[in-house]
């Protein structure tokens, strides 16, 4: 975009500044860019109304050139930028249909390489996978393929680049120091599972009886069933076997006053089995949950659990050095992925 006269020089200074500051921050990155800075600068000087003419333009540059410029963003924040506009390309180029005609004379520019995801060839297992096959070859359950194809889910690449749309974040406490109105994590042991139905046998009611390890306290997750699924005898029997008696599990949601028993609730969408050796690299920390766009019948643990399998499978490659993660304490890809 361009400016309007009046604010046209002014607008070109900054630019030109932020153009220079940033051209510098790449080059000492040596991160290669196209096109040049200068290119762009003259770009806005066309598009503005009236267009600025090449000698005022050049004065503009050259006074913003007298002494070094900043970026106006951090270099952290231009990575992320990079990569999100080569994963669009890379999307652009697999969408395009190969026997496809031109309809005009176009100006081919060959765009740098999109960073890799997975390295074909690299792996030393058979069963490794690149970032184009099916997700049928992963081990995903066919009934869960169905699904993941629902939300546009096709290929290992899809999977592993599905994003949630948010992360809520929750505090683990113990039942008897957790407050109505909190939103909280909790692991603990069931002393109770509960199935019954009500309202003339139409609804389905399953309840839990949390208690810690660390206190006496307890706490009831109440879920309402109304699919006639879940009225079945094989159903009922898979969920008292599974959420046996003294078995670890983990519940994250808002603390409520339970309206039966006076005593507290939670209102947890999901009541997740865990192995004791889970319990330690959570006790002290909040455990941050994605939230993704579903579809009927999936759920966000069962996304989860696909992109572990996945990831599982192949050799992911981070396109940024250890030594710039290092320096913004960034993650690397494979853990931001899981």
């Amino acid at each position: 975009m361009g400016e309007g006269e009046g604010n046209r020089n002014n607008a070109g200074y900054k630019l030109a500044r932020n153009l220079l500051g940033t051209a510098a921050l790449l080059e000492a990155e040596s991160i290669d860019y196209y096109p040049s800075a200068q290119a762009l600068f003259q770009t806005f000087c066309d598009r503005c109304s009236p267009a600025l003419d090449s000698d005022e333009a050049e004065a503009i540059w050259q006074s913003a050139s007298k002494t070094p410029a900043t970026a106006s963003r951090p270099l952290a924040s231009i990575l992320i930028s990079i990569r999100w506009w080569q994963l669009r390309q890379h999307h652009q180029r697999k969408s395009k249909p190969k026997n496809a005609i031109a309809s005009r004379v176009c100006v081919k520019v060959a765009p740098p390489k999109p960073l890799p995801l997975c390295r074909e060839g690299s792996i030393a297992s058979r069963h490794s996978m690149t970032a184009t096959q099916s997700l049928s070859e992963t081990g995903i359950h066919r009934a869960t393929l169905a699904k993941l194809q629902a939300l546009g889910i096709h290929s290992l690449f899809d999977l592993l680049h599905y994003y949630p749309r948010d992360h809520i974040s929750y505090k683990q406490v113990r039942i008897s120091e957790a407050r109505v109105g909190e939103t909280v994590t909790i692991v603990g042991k069931i002393k109770r599972h509960n199935i019954f139905t009500a309202k003339h046998g139409k609804l389905t009611v399953q309840s839990w009886t949390i208690a810690n390890k660390a206190d006496s306290a307890t706490i009831t997750c109440t879920h309402f069933h109304h699919h006639k699924r879940y009225q079945a005898q094989q159903w009922r029997s898979q969920q008292d076997s599974f959420y046996h008696t003294d078995r670890i599990v983990m519940l994250s949601g808002k603390i409520k006053q339970d309206s039966y028993t006076g005593g507290k609730a939670i209102e947890a969408a999901d009541v997740r089995a865990i192995d004791l050796a889970g319990i330690p690299s959570t006790a002290n920390e909040d455990v941050i949950q994605p939230v993704y766009a579903l579809t009927k019948g999936l759920t966000g643990d069962v996304i989860q659990d696909c992109v572990r399998l996945a990831l599982s499978k192949t050799q992911i490659v981070d396109p940024l050095p250890a030594k710039l993660r290092s320096r913004y304490s960034l993650v690397g890809l494979r853990e931001a992925l899981a």
